[in-house]
């Protein structure tokens, strides 16, 4: 954590309402032995989690990017850059240990998006534009040693989501990321035809699918 971390957000949420309920920061990217060090994704390496999300998600480059809206098309938000009131982490009974989708119950094994989810439905958040925190890149990060599982989490994840988005006008915004985990994740043909069927998403993935597989020309 960075010296300045609690120093900065206590004076921040000064500053705002009341329900602003949490404020987040952009953090650098640290190697297993503390130095500063790059994450590359495609050929392209960054220095900050910010950067490497405003390139893979350009609408992050807007001047608002706190907002349900943004975060149900990805999840932009660093966990170990964030400063909670403590009484909107009580209003929306805090984190929850498993996701229930159907008749399956999965143990979270990434608890911090539903639970920025959540608290973007009911209040206001805030990006502190300052690198206050450090993400380690290491060969056992859960990203990489989990990625099977938590594919399929964020997935019904993102389906237990999609009345709230039908009835609010974020359909759109939840198929940029649905469809992507729809495909990484690794449940049988049969299960994904059935989650398109039951949720009329078929026209729609087909179209994606097709844009995905033309050909890009320089």
């Amino acid at each position: 954590m960075h010296k300045d971390k609690i120093y900065l957000n206590i004076e921040t949420f000064k500053k705002l309402s009341e329900d602003y309920s949490f404020i987040f920061s952009d953090v650098f990217f640290i190697d297993e032995e503390d130095y500063l060090t790059y994450y590359t994704s495609e050929g392209k390496k960054f220095d900050t989690w910010m950067k490497l999300m405003r390139y893979h998600y350009p609408w992050l480059n807007s001047k608002d990017i706190c907002h349900y809206r943004f975060l149900i098309r990805g999840n932009f938000i660093p966990a170990m850059g964030n400063f909670f009131r403590k009484r909107w982490l009580e209003k929306v009974n805090g984190w929850n240990e498993y996701l229930y989708y159907k008749d399956k119950k999965l143990k979270f094994i990434n608890e911090d998006y539903p639970m920025w989810l959540k608290l973007s439905k009911v209040s206001k958040f805030y990006f502190l534009d300052n690198q206050l925190a450090y993400f380690r890149i290491h060969k056992k990060n859960t990203s990489t040693t989990r990625a099977k599982d938590s594919n399929i989490e964020v997935l019904y994840l993102l389906l237990n989501e999609h009345e709230y988005c039908r009835k609010n006008g974020y359909i759109k915004d939840l198929e940029i990321n649905l469809f992507k985990y729809l495909k990484r994740a690794k449940i049988s043909l049969k299960e994904k035809l059935k989650i398109l069927t039951e949720y009329n998403l078929s026209k729609d993935f087909i179209k994606w699918r097709l844009r995905k597989s033309v050909p890009k020309f320089s």
